[in-house]
């Protein structure tokens, strides 16, 4: 049996829109309000005065749009594609649909576990602007791309090493609980986005996970960790905080991958205590996507070290632990080449850059 991944989550269509209105309304209102800055008597007639700056601006705003495929599901599975993996998609879109899953399987993707409803496919906004992005979610439209009425027997699972579901959500429970635990590796990602206390991961209590990816900020705000410091700078103290969080997070799943942007990833397998691991310093280009690749990559390295969930059941704690380092160290490279450059890298890439600075790396 190979070892393939297939991946939970949501594919949905993205519409961009690359215009300069954000900009362009922040030169108006600075330069109106900071005129006429003597008359303001009220928070009222500030109000008054902003609402008419933005009516006066023009109706109609010009851009450059363009479709593309989006969700957390869809960007997954496309960077594992692009290491190489062996990946399906599992995923729920609407009517109008055809195009995407054509554009996946030319990517070497498996599409025949994507359900097609008869509802309007989630169509994301997003308007890019040289100093701001919005998103504008369709949030209604999403909430009708569920398994509630979709039968997933667990005999479906069986090509599969590894089940990602990305990020986790009350509606991919059934799926969840459908996976046999004590035969797939199941990882999971978790973001407040989606999950937004505690309790709304008690699911995981009584089926836990092997891998588990956290934000430190998510989940910080997730456990309402009111002594969470962002802006600490002290790794050390970072490390403590991790160490504090965890113990309310250590039981849902084997392996705990913490990120925290450019202060690195702490990995807690266990109940020993967390490893840091530094990013590799390197000019970034765009962040966005950095957290899906960081993950994807690590998932790929893992898929390549630990053959099946038996064999990660058999490892000795410490033979785990340098498999696991080596996975986001890994992951780390990937995710650097993703922020420098604005796209997902491929195996040919990610080796140059190996082989030119395995100084830094190391």
């Amino acid at each position: 049996m190979e070892n393939r991944i297939i991946v939970v989550g949501e594919l949905h269509i993205d519409l961009f829109y690359r215009a300069d209105v954000y900009s362009s309304l922040a030169k108006i209102l600075s330069q109106n309000l900071f005129q006429n800055q003597q008359s303001y008597i009220s928070e009222e007639e500030i109000e008054s005065k902003i609402l008419h700056i933005v009516n006066s601006t023009n109706k109609k705003i010009q851009g450059n749009s363009y479709l593309k495929r989006g969700g957390n599901g869809n960007n997954s599975s496309e960077i594992l594609a692009h290491l190489g993996a062996n990946v399906d998609l599992l995923s729920v879109v609407g009517e109008n649909s055809q195009w995407m899953l054509q554009e996946l399987q030319e990517l070497g993707i498996g599409t025949s576990n994507i359900y097609i409803k008869s509802s309007p496919t989630p169509i994301s906004t997003i308007i890019e602007d040289p100093s701001i992005t919005k998103i504008l979610l369709a949030s209604n439209c999403k909430k009708e791309m569920n398994f509630t009425d979709i039968q997933f027997p667990t005999h479906k699972f069986y090509p599969y090493n590894i089940v990602f579901i990305t990020p986790f959500a009350p509606k991919f429970a059934p799926i969840y609980l459908a996976v046999p635990k004590h035969d797939k590796i199941l990882a999971v990602t978790i973001e407040t986005q989606k999950i937004h206390n505690l309790a709304q991961l008690e699911l995981l209590n009584d089926h836990p996970c092997d891998i588990l990816f956290m934000n430190l900020q998510d989940i910080a705000t997730i456990l309402q960790d009111c002594s969470f410091s962002q802006t600490q700078t002290d790794i050390s103290m970072n490390s403590q905080q991790v160490i504090r969080n965890d113990l309310q997070i250590s039981h849902f799943a084997k392996i705990r991958v913490y990120t925290f942007g450019k202060k690195g990833v702490w990995i807690c397998v266990s109940n020993k205590q967390p490893v840091h691991i530094p990013i590799i310093s390197i000019k970034v280009r765009n962040r966005t996507g950095a957290g899906d690749t960081f993950a994807a990559a690590f998932l790929v390295e893992f898929n390549s070290r630990i053959s099946s969930k038996e064999e990660l059941n058999h490892l000795d704690l410490d033979t785990l632990i340098k498999n696991v380092i080596a996975c986001a160290k890994f992951a780390r490279i990937v995710a650097a080449l993703k922020v420098k450059t604005g796209k997902s890298p491929t195996r040919s890439e990610i080796d140059l850059f190996i082989q030119n600075n395995s100084t830094v790396i190391n």
